[in-house]
């Protein structure tokens, strides 16, 4: 009686299981429907790696000097010609800001008078990089400026700087001050003696040096008396500014007498 009571459940669950195959069919039916758009999808993303490389591409290719390489220095703004010279910035510092403080900073002094201290008060700017930005600005002021001031780079070019004194009466003690490149930026009378010595002070030679942030000097006197025999008061006078020089950081690079007979170096 038992498994006649159960005949109506298995035909139930046999029926059942009938309804179920349309849904298991739809389920598969569905599922491979779904593989196309998952086949998209992922060929979507991979259409998308080379835009998200074209991007990165495109943002390296704006840097400065990326820049540069590709459209030429003309094509560069001043800011973004200093951003190349930085290079990088550094924590905090951003290296597009520290270009833009740094024009700043030549803008207010001026690109003939700025010294490398200026260029390390600039926040981000180490020793190291100042070093390099004012190297950069150094070689083209004494490369690409038009300059008046005479390189002065032989004793006979120095002598020419003092041919006003060579007929004096009484001793003209003079100091030229040079840059690094040998140019001279001052020629100053810093003494006047008698006929028998000139007044001259190692204070009285290097003021004039210091104030010109000169990087070596050329000093020089007149004989009155027409003789160029180089004296041993002549020699101690080069001995004492040379050891002043020396102990300064301001090399001196010769010492001339000057006569209405010509010159002579007293080094």
């Amino acid at each position: 009686m038992q498994k006649t009571h159960d005949l109506p459940r298995e035909k139930q669950t046999r029926t059942q299981i009938a309804h179920d195959l349309p849904r298991e069919k739809q389920t598969r039916t569905q599922k491979a429907q779904d593989l196309p758009r998952e086949k998209q999808a992922r060929t979507e993303k991979a259409q998308d790696l080379p835009r998200e490389k074209q991007t990165r591409t495109q943002k390296a290719q704006d840097l400065p000097r990326e820049k540069l390489n590709r459209k030429g220095a003309a094509a560069l703004t001043d800011i973004e010609l200093l951003q190349a010279v930085i290079g990088s910035g550094g924590k905090d510092n951003d290296f597009k800001q520290i270009a833009k403080n740094l024009d700043a900073v030549i803008q207010k002094v001026g690109a003939a008078e700025l010294t490398i201290e200026d260029v390390k008060s600039v926040k981000g700017i180490g020793e190291a990089k100042a070093t390099t930005v004012f190297a950069a600005l150094e070689f083209w002021r004494r490369k690409f400026t038009k300059n008046a001031a005479p390189l002065i780079d032989c004793a006979e070019k120095a002598a020419m700087q003092m041919d006003g004194i060579k007929d004096k009466k009484q001793e003209y003690f003079v100091v030229l001050t040079l840059d690094g490149a040998r140019r001279l930026i001052n020629n100053r009378t810093v003494s006047i003696g008698t006929l028998m010595n000139s007044l001259v002070h190692p204070r009285e030679v290097f003021s004039p040096a210091i104030e010109d942030r000169a990087a070596s000097i050329i000093i020089g006197h007149n004989h009155p008396s027409g003789m160029l025999e180089v004296s041993s008061d002549d020699r101690e006078v080069s001995r004492r500014i040379k050891q002043a020089g020396d102990l300064l950081g301001i090399k001196l690079d010769d010492h001339i007498i000057v006569s209405r007979e010509g010159f002579a170096s007293a080094m």
